[in-house]
């Protein structure tokens, strides 16, 4: 799978919820095939069940709402840690 700066949204889409999984306890069973080729609003309906289950939104809440979400911890994903003085 792809990190970083050079992985695909469907990637990071994937990275991302295993990362909370992790965090919750929870084994979230996607893989980046099955989002890869999805639009991105169809990627974040796909996303979308397993934010609820992690309790993270309602099962209410919008794609606006998904998308905010995804998109910082796709962005904590992408970060690349240089220190000073390397």
């Amino acid at each position: 799978m792809a990190s970083g700066t050079d992985a695909s949204d469907a990637a990071l889409n994937v990275r991302a919820l295993r990362s909370l999984g992790l965090v919750y306890g929870r084994d979230i069973a996607i893989d980046a095939s099955a989002l890869e080729g999805l639009t991105e609003e169809q990627q974040l309906q796909q996303v979308k069940p397993h934010l609820v289950e992690l309790g993270l939104v309602r099962d209410d809440a919008g794609i606006a709402m998904v998308r905010g979400l995804m998109n910082i911890f796709k962005s904590q994903l992408r970060m690349v840690y240089q220190p000073d003085g390397g």
